[in-house]
């Protein structure tokens, strides 16, 4: 059920109310994408938000099979997304939105198919043939010849000739055998994924324009069959629209009213999608966070016969009005640093869910409020702090000092989960700078009551384990004492305070604490 874009995902429905009445429903889903922009041979923190708008309002004509008159139908909606922030170091780039042009069509869907195949063949030929041929030949010839001729008085003749015979035979035996085997196998297999966005727009027609600056998109939909309302809207003395004959001809014949389109009668859903890139070009000490705000604007129409006889040769006696049914606002905050997060998808070291405190990987350095913030290398991991007063960097080293007035330093530490199997532990390098030891109250997902405590007492590189403390936060064996599962699927936060130890009540010794690195894996 849960897709890879649901951790990235923000999804709210909205009731639309006009005038105190709800008249339909606002679904919007938002995607964020974090990563670095790297044109123009920069590189600053960026964000990619995909905004998807789904508008629905369904019909408000209480006779659908009227004859003389409808009332109140759908006539045109106007919707706005505008992202606005507070924050001078934001700037927003519009990159996309859909529809862009009249009759557009948008629709939301997803397909998915996984195909295997698996055969095996063999085949044996076994044969042997034999064939016995005999076959004779028997023929003769005959030839001869005459002549003659006269010697002296004497005539002479002679003749010669010649007689042959010949005869031929032969046989002949072919034996043959033949022996065939063979064999195969075949394994294959097939997965696909495809999605798409469309709408179809029947009668409608969809205008989309854009403010001064190309920040946000404003789309106008509105009838177009029978009635044009977006031409024809100009009202007169009555407050009637006056309307051409060729548009009353489309909505009556004189004796019966004609109804409109088939959104306007049945109730209208419109979709529209906006991407926005969002450049962070000077990070500052809170969190990259946005507002979107969609604006509805609703009208509707209505269209009857004027009472009376009608002339057969005239147009038909159509009154038309068109009424704005109210405004409607909805802003949405959005924080962009903690959706921007991807998963931890595996467990263990090899994960990159490591924070080491290089000077080139803070988002926000420490300032001298002690307040920093930090991405890990492969955006799974996303740390703030405030009460570290001092940062060393040539070792990559956070330092606070949280005596002799008990002081205090904290850590906020986001990330996301993807299943409920995998094992994790959260792991600090860290040490006192002091002879005083120091706590840590960590607190996790909100668990107020359930706080973990964490001594430490250990200097500088006193011995390989004595700088790292381990903080089961999943131990799946249940047989074990140390079985623990404090994680939840998708965001968990840890809440860590960092103070001097309780033996300390009234904070005459002096307490250092520094940090070199933490990990979840």
């Amino acid at each position: 059920m849960t897709q890879p874009k649901d951790f990235c995902t923000w999804s709210e429905i909205d009731d639309v109310i006009l005038n105190g009445i709800a008249v339909g429903s606002l679904a919007v889903d938002y995607e964020v994408q974090a990563g670095s922009d790297v044109r123009n041979l920069a590189n600053m923190r960026a964000y990619v938000l995909n905004a998807h708008a789904r508008i629905s309002i369904p019909s408000g004509v209480s006779d659908l099979f009227a004859a003389l008159e409808f009332t109140d139908y759908a006539a045109a909606l106007i919707n706005a997304m505008e992202p606005v922030s507070t924050d001078p170091s934001l700037e927003i780039r519009l990159l996309d939105y859909l529809p862009k042009t009249l009759n557009s069509a948008i629709s939301v869907n997803q397909d998915s198919s996984t195909a295997g195949t698996v055969s095996h063949s063999s085949q044996r030929t076994r044969g042997s043939s034999t064939s016995n041929t005999q076959s004779w030949d028997v023929g003769g010839s005959l030839s001869g010849w005459m002549g003659g001729g006269a010697t002296g008085d004497m005539p002479t003749m002679n003749g010669g000739g010649s007689l042959s015979l010949f005869a031929s035979g032969g046989r002949s035996v072919t034996h043959s055998h033949s022996l065939e085997t063979s064999h195969g196998s075949t394994t294959g297999s097939s997965t696909g994924l495809t999605m798409g966005t469309a709408m179809s727009i029947k009668d409608w027609a969809s205008y989309a324009s854009l403010d001064r600056a190309s920040r946000y998109p404003t789309w106008i939909w509105g009838q177009e069959y029978p009635w044009d309302v977006l031409r024809f809207h100009v009202k007169d003395s009555d407050k009637n629209v006056s309307l051409p004959d060729a548009v009353k001809w489309q909505l009556s014949d004189g004796k019966q009213v004609y109804p409109p389109s088939e959104l306007s009668l049945y109730g209208i859903t419109f979709h529209a999608s906006a991407k926005w890139l969002i450049q962070v070009r000077k990070p500052s000490a809170a969190a990259e966070t946005i507002d979107v705000r969609h604006k509805v604007r609703y009208y509707t129409a209505s269209h009857r016969l004027r009472a009376g006889e009608a002339d057969p040769k005239a147009p038909p006696p159509i009154i038309a009005s068109i009424d704005r049914r109210g405004d409607f606002e909805k802003v949405h905050h959005l924080n962009l640093a903690l959706l921007g997060l991807h998963p931890i998808i595996a467990d263990g070291p090899g994960n990159e869910a490591i924070v080491g405190f290089a000077p080139l990987e803070f988002a926000r350095a420490p300032d001298a409020s002690g307040a920093f913030r930090i991405f890990s290398g492969a955006n799974n991991i996303y740390v703030t702090g405030a009460g570290f007063t001092e940062f060393t960097q040539s070792d990559g080293v956070l330092r606070a000092d949280l005596g002799p007035k008990n002081k205090t330093a904290s850590l906020s530490v986001s990330f996301k989960i993807a299943d409920t199997e995998k094992e994790f532990s959260l792991y600090l390098k860290h040490w006192t700078t002091t002879q005083a030891a120091c706590t840590l109250t960590i607190v996790i997902n909100k668990n107020v009551r359930n706080p973990i405590i964490r001594r430490v007492d250990a200097s500088d590189a006193s011995s390989g384990s004595d700088n790292i403390t381990k903080v089961i936060l999943r131990d799946k064996d249940y047989a074990s004492a140390d079985y623990y599962n404090y994680l939840r699927t998708g965001l968990n936060e840890l809440d860590i305070v960092i103070g001097p130890l309780d033996g300390n009540p009234s904070g005459e010794w002096s307490c250092g604490y520094a940090l070199r690195a933490l990990l979840v894996c």
